[in-house]
C-alpha cells in the first residue's frame, strides 16, 4: 500500500482491539489484505469469528489455546509463552498484506516477551505494510515510528462493579 503508516491504539481503555479491527475491516472493504495477529488471546472473540467471513483475503493468528494473565504465569509458562509469541511475531511478519495489526504487541515488550528491537526492525523495514499497534503502554522508540496515536482510557466500565465482560461487547 502506497504511503503506509502505523498506528497505535494504546491506553487502559476499553476498544483498542475494537478500533484495530475497525481498521481491518475497512481495509477489506476497500478490497485490500489483511493480518491480524493476536498475541496473548485464543482467537475466540466474536471479531475475530467475525473475520472468519474474509477467507480469501484476511489471515487470523493467534496461539489457539487460552493462555493465562501472564502475572500469574509460572517460570515455565512464562518460557514457553515467549517462544509461542515470538514464533507468531515472526510469523505475521511475513504475512505479505496490506495491513498487519499486531493486537497486545505493546504489552509483549513490556513484560519482556518480545524485544522492542525486533518490532522496531520490523517497521523500519516493512515497505508499503500498514500496521497497527495496540497494548497498555507503548515505549518512546515505538511512539517516534508511528503516524497516528490514540490513547484510550476509562472513566467508567461495568468491570469497576464486578461485571463480568459480555460476549458481543467486550469479547
Amino acid at each position: 500500500m502506497e504511503n503506509s503508516k502505523v498506528h497505535i491504539y494504546y491506553g487502559d481503555g476499553k476498544g483498542k482491539t475494537t478500533a484495530a479491527i475497525g481498521l481491518a475491516l475497512r481495509m477489506l472493504g476497500a478490497g485490500k489484505t489483511v493480518t491480524v495477529c493476536q498475541f496473548l488471546k485464543d482467537g475466540a472473540s466474536s471479531e475475530m469469528k467475525a473475520l472468519t467471513k474474509f477467507k480469501k483475503s484476511c489471515k487470523l493468528m493467534y496461539y489457539g489455546e487460552a493462555l493465562k494473565f501472564i502475572q500469574m504465569m509460572s517460570p515455565s509458562e512464562f518460557k514457553t509463552c515467549k517462544v509461542i509469541e515470538n514464533r507468531l511475531f515472526i510469523k505475521a511478519c511475513d504475512s505479505n498484506t496490506d495491513l498487519v495489526v499486531f493486537d497486545e504487541v505493546l504489552d509483549l515488550i513490556d513484560y519482556g516477551i518480545l524485544d522492542e528491537q525486533m518490532l522496531l526492525y520490523y517497521l523500519d523495514n516493512r515497505g508499503d505494510t500498514e500496521v497497527v499497534l495496540t497494548g497498555r503502554n507503548p515505549g518512546l522508540k515505538v511512539k517516534k515510528r508511528a503516524d497516528y496515536i490514540t490513547k484510550m482510557f476509562s472513566e467508567k466500565h461495568p468491570f469497576d462493579k464486578g461485571e463480568p465482560a459480555r460476549e458481543g461487547v467486550e469479547f
